[in-house]
């Protein structure tokens, strides 16, 4: 059952990848390394939405208090 309390073990390795996407995209020449870790970063945040909207059984942003959570 995936909650609002779950962010939080999403977010983290969400910016773990993004930050290792930035410091690959200037630190080696391949490029694709960087662009799997943002991709992956991506794919991880569109997991816990699509989990969110499974156990809610609706769309994650459909409150108002939802919306707040986001903008913050």
């Amino acid at each position: 059952m995936i909650s609002w309390d779950s962010f939080n073990v999403f977010a983290l390795p969400v910016l773990i990848s993004w930050a290792v996407s930035i410091v690959t995209l200037f630190a080696v020449k391949r490029k694709w390394i960087s662009q799997f870790f943002a991709i992956s970063g991506i794919l991880a945040f569109a997991t816990f939405i699509t989990l969110l909207w499974i156990s809610l059984e609706r769309p994650p942003m459909r409150t108002m208090g939802e919306t707040r959570l986001w903008y913050t």
